[in-house]
């Protein structure tokens, strides 16, 4: 399976949990139960955006596809895993 392919069926699966946390709310289900889905939900994406920076690293930057500075690379990497 690709990178591109595997951070899509994540972010696939943190939308199935975004959507059954509207409904919990909807439903007016326990507080502890819906923190912990919004957890789990941040972590999903997370992880995905971790992938992706992954990714983003390994093709664009060493096949240098990018404009990004070394300075401007290393922000956005700072931000991305704060």
């Amino acid at each position: 399976m690709s990178d591109t392919t595997e951070i899509k069926k994540r972010l696939a699966f943190v939308r199935g949990q975004l959507d059954g946390l509207v409904r919990m709310i909807d439903a007016g289900k326990d507080c502890s139960a819906v923190i912990i889905q919004f957890k789990a939900a941040k972590a999903g994406l997370e992880k995905a955006g971790a992938l992706f920076t992954k990714n983003y690293m390994l093709e664009c930057l060493a096949k240098k596809k990018t404009k990004t500075s070394a300075a401007d690379l290393e922000k956005l990497l700072i931000e991305a895993f704060k």
